[in-house]
């Protein structure tokens, strides 16, 4: 009886809110907070929850495909900028999707950025997975 012995209201299976804040984190620190995480952990000994892993996962992921994509648009833009006719159009939606501050000092495409990783660290924080089309299910694979 001694060895059986938990204590109420304690499941094996919640979790602690540190995993729900290093889930959290990470998305704000776009997967660096996470990163440091995973070495911190295998240096330890320490196992990582298969929740923390995810969202640290997914973080990580997302940043990656944000900076590709970044770069990708950086050429794409500089190669487009040589069509005369299309210079201006492009040149217009660039300048007021991603340039001109609009809400509270950030760009339309920044704004939404930003509102999607606040979905994911909230989702995160409250111990919930964050479903992003594609990428969790590609991050569930990896896990």
């Amino acid at each position: 009886m001694r060895g059986n012995y938990r204590r109420p209201g304690r499941n094996s299976s919640t979790l602690e809110m540190s995993d729900r804040l290093i889930s959290s984190i990470s998305y704000l620190t776009m997967g660096m907070l996470g990163f440091i995480w995973i070495i911190f952990a295998k240096v330890t000994g320490r196992s990582i929850k298969p929740f923390v892993r995810f969202h640290i996962f997914q973080a990580i992921f997302i940043s990656i495909i944000v900076y590709l994509f970044n770069i990708l648009m950086g050429i794409f833009l500089n190669i487009i900028m040589y069509v005369p006719v299309v210079k201006n159009i492009i040149g217009f939606l660039v300048f007021y999707l991603a340039q001109d501050p609009l809400i509270f000092g950030f760009s339309i495409l920044h704004f939404g950025f930003m509102v999607f990783i606040a979905y994911c660290a909230w989702f995160a924080f409250l111990g919930r997975y964050a479903e992003v089309p594609w990428i969790s299910k590609n991050v569930r694979q990896l896990i």
